[in-house]
């Protein structure tokens, strides 16, 4: 298996990422070796789910960095073992995301990507992208599919709190993004800002391009990027 302590797995919601964890922490552990796999809103996630209200309303940019330092103790902590960790949406969709719906430039979200890129690059991190080929129609049927929101208090719908996220954020303001057509100008957007971290990721990287379209080309995908022997029948 490639020489690697933490697998970050990215993508909008509904593109798999909880999928593509699960699976990796399998075929790991298949050949023979530790993986542990936390959920995006796992309690017990090492690196803190970010508040969006944390990034607005302030120009002091730096404030993303905070979290640094949870970054560092998770690479401490990888370091001494041999376990290999699975993180899903803890990389961009935690904390750049954010900063993107407060309006951060998209280079300064670029520079802070990168900043934790070097706080754990001596754990060997690979990257994990899934992408979809037409965002509208991907959210389309997400909207179909989710229920309640994850983690929301009091219980709320998942459509609703998403919509409400785009519409009540600073850059949603101010591009007076509204409704399911306002989420879909905001990710497409945010697409493309994950496109240019991706670009500047230095580790391996593969962008899988709509994984539900063909979930076996997927995992021969991500086997041969871990170096991992394919799944016996």
């Amino acid at each position: 298996m490639i020489d690697t302590r933490l697998i970050l797995i990215e993508g909008l919601p509904g593109m798999g990422k909880s999928t593509t964890s699960a699976f990796v922490a399998d075929r790991i552990q298949h050949e023979g070796l530790q993986a542990s796999w936390f959920h995006e809103f796992s309690p017990d996630n090492p690196i803190a789910l970010a508040v969006l209200a944390g990034f607005e309303g302030t120009q002091d940019w730096a404030l993303p960095d905070r979290s640094l330092l949870q970054w560092h103790v998770l690479r401490q902590q990888l370091l001494c073992g041999s376990t290999s960790t699975i993180l899903e949406g803890r990389f961009w969709q935690n904390r750049a995301a954010f900063m993107f719906l407060a309006g951060v430039p998209a280079e300064q979200i670029i520079a802070a990507d990168q900043r934790v890129y070097d706080s754990i690059a001596t754990i060997n991190p690979v990257l994990i992208h899934l992408v979809p080929d037409d965002p509208q129609r991907h959210l389309k049927w997400v909207f179909q599919e989710r229920c309640l929101a994850p983690g929301a208090r009091p219980p709320k719908m998942w459509t609703d709190w998403f919509v409400e996220t785009f519409a009540t954020s600073v850059l949603g303001k101010s591009k007076q993004w509204q409704g399911f057509d306002g989420v879909v100008e905001g990710c497409t957007q945010w697409l493309q800002i994950c496109e240019q971290m991706f670009v500047h990721f230095p580790g391996p990287k593969p962008a899988v391009r709509d994984p539900h379209a063909d979930w076996d080309r997927t995992y021969r995908a991500i086997e041969e990027l871990l170096r991992i022997l394919p799944a016996k029948e």
